[in-house]
């Protein structure tokens, strides 16, 4: 259950990186938890959704090709990386910058291993945009 709640921004504390890694590394979220922190605050991250990831994929083989159909997932041109990246931050308003790095690493993921998924369950779990290269591994 979320609560909206609105504080003069004197009253709000703003996490430094240091206090947000050592929030997670005790343990404050949850392995299943999508937040980053933004500007000191900590905010829930977007839900990725199948067709999300489905629009990346087929935007990134459309450029290498417009018969994407025949592009294998994970295929690799520099132009068609950026694009995707730059049109992914494009979507952060504000925020570019955060969705920049998203958008890289995704696309960096999904050339190395021609797919998105990180674990198990298919799903694209990420402990945060700041740490993006340290995946939640699931618990057996």
């Amino acid at each position: 259950m979320a609560i909206d709640v609105v504080l003069p921004a004197a009253q709000a504390h703003r996490f430094s990186l240091e206090e947000y890694h050592q929030l997670i590394e005790s343990g404050g979220f949850d392995e299943d938890s999508r937040v980053e922190l933004i500007e000191g605050v900590i905010v829930d991250m977007s839900p990725k959704t199948a067709e999300h990831e489905n629009a990346i994929t087929w935007l990134m083989r459309w450029l290498i090709s417009p018969q994407f159909e025949k592009v294998p997932l994970g295929a690799y041109q520099a132009g068609a990386f950026w694009i995707t990246a730059v049109l992914f931050a494009s979507e952060h308003g504000p925020y570019w910058d955060v969705g920049l790095v998203a958008g890289v690493a995704y696309n960096w993921w999904m050339v190395r291993t021609r797919s998105l998924a990180f674990n198990q369950r298919n799903e694209v779990v990420m402990r945060s945009t700041v740490n993006f290269l340290a995946p939640v591994r699931p618990t057996a």
